[in-house]
């Protein structure tokens, strides 16, 4: 029986679906994954710049401001002073009058302050305005360019929405509930299945060659600490996911998870580390194989088998004693963790915002981890 029995019927109209989509939002020819992967890379580049021209703003207004009020406290100072060297002169040759002629020199010493602070303010003014006058036009151009983010950050913001719509109007959907009660059925026990009605794949249905080649490509990633199987499962499944599906290739995510009040924990063990899970997670892709025409469900999680992808129940049994209660979930690949697997019923579309906004996450969660695995196995090699 075939386990994927909403995918294949959709199959056969995913390049006519591809056309009309892309005809329908301005799009020439079908629309990829990695289109949308390629403009979000740019859109975060663009919000780089604008970041970087809205903080120049900021500065240069800063500038402005001080030089303005520079150039104000400049002209007070001259004009307090002026008024106060003509009030002590006067006061001086008033006293001359009235007291004696010698005191009458005095006035023009007391005009000295005032041409002093005449002489600063027309040296300083000058340069003071030339300095305004390049702040605020450094602060004009930080405000053309900043115009010029916001209008390219809307304009690929319009095209990712265009680009999103028309490949997932494209690409295959299915029930997954055959290859959920087959699943559970070879796994037998106490074993519950869930999954919304109908999940977008968010790309093309591989064949198992082109399944294999993507594995290898996974397999020479060392940025993916596959041995650090403690923590870090759902990092490393949003990393293959991201590769999967910029490579255009549709996936989604397996969740296994222990209901709370269960009597055990996944487990697993490598040489270096022993770990207890409450649930796991690993990338899941249906592909076609060539020989049979047949559409099989494969799971790719090298922290349990590093030689090829493998079908779902190989992968459970890996790490659930029989004994164990378990629930299995099925979702789009942009839910991210345990937290969040279980799903609500009804149609789950895939949200390539909702992916990104883990990628970073999840590529710092993998450095983190795979650092942290050196150092176990300096240790490990020590001994």
């Amino acid at each position: 029986m075939n386990s994927l029995s909403g995918v294949t019927a959709n199959i056969a109209l995913t390049n006519l679906k591809e056309r009309s989509a892309g005809a329908k939002n301005g799009i020439s020819g079908p629309v990829t994954a990695a289109d949308i992967f390629a403009c979000k890379d740019e859109l975060d580049k663009v919000a780089l710049q604008k970041d970087s021209c809205d903080e120049l703003r900021a500065l240069e207004a800063q500038k402005t401001r001080a030089l303005k009020t520079s150039k104000t406290l400049l002209s007070v100072s001259r004009y307090l002073s002026m008024g106060l060297s003509a009030g002590m002169a006067a006061a001086a040759i008033t006293a001359g009058f009235v007291i004696s002629p010698f005191i009458a020199p005095l006035a023009a010493a007391a005009i000295l302050p005032a041409w002093l602070a005449d002489r600063l303010a027309k040296k300083k003014m000058p340069e003071l305005s030339e300095k305004l006058a390049d702040a605020e036009l450094k602060k004009a151009e930080a405000d053309k360019k900043f115009e010029q983010a916001e209008k390219k950050e809307a304009s690929i913001k319009s095209a990712i929405a265009s680009k999103e719509e028309a490949l997932l109007s494209s690409s295959p959907t299915h029930d997954t509930g055959a290859f959920l009660s087959q699943l559970s059925r070879r796994l037998g026990g106490d074993v519950s299945t869930f999954a919304p009605q109908e999940i977008s794949l968010a790309g093309r249905i591989p064949d198992t060659r082109e399944l294999r080649e993507a594995f290898a490509a996974i397999k020479e990633d060392k940025t993916i600490p596959w041995e650090h199987i403690s923590d870090g499962c759902y990092a490393r499944a949003h990393t293959v996911c991201e590769k999967l599906l910029r490579d255009g290739i549709g996936c989604e995510k397996l969740f296994v998870t222990v209901p709370d009040g269960s009597n055990g924990y996944l487990k697993a063990k490598n040489r270096f580390q022993d770990a207890e899970w409450w649930y796991h997670v690993a990338p899941l892709i249906f592909a076609r194989n060539e020989n049979t025409g047949k559409t099989e469900a494969f799971v790719i999680d090298l922290a349990v088998n590093d030689k090829k992808p493998i079908k779902a129940d190989e992968w459970i049994k890996h790490f659930r004693d029989r004994d164990i209660q378990i629930n299995c979930y099925v979702t789009p690949a942009d839910v991210y963790d345990g937290d969040e697997c279980s799903p609500s019923g009804g149609s789950a579309q895939f949200s390539f915002e909702k992916f990104g906004n883990n990628i970073k996450s999840a590529e710092s969660t993998n450095k983190s981890y795979l650092a942290a695995l050196n150092e176990i196995k300096k240790q490990h090699y020590a001994c």
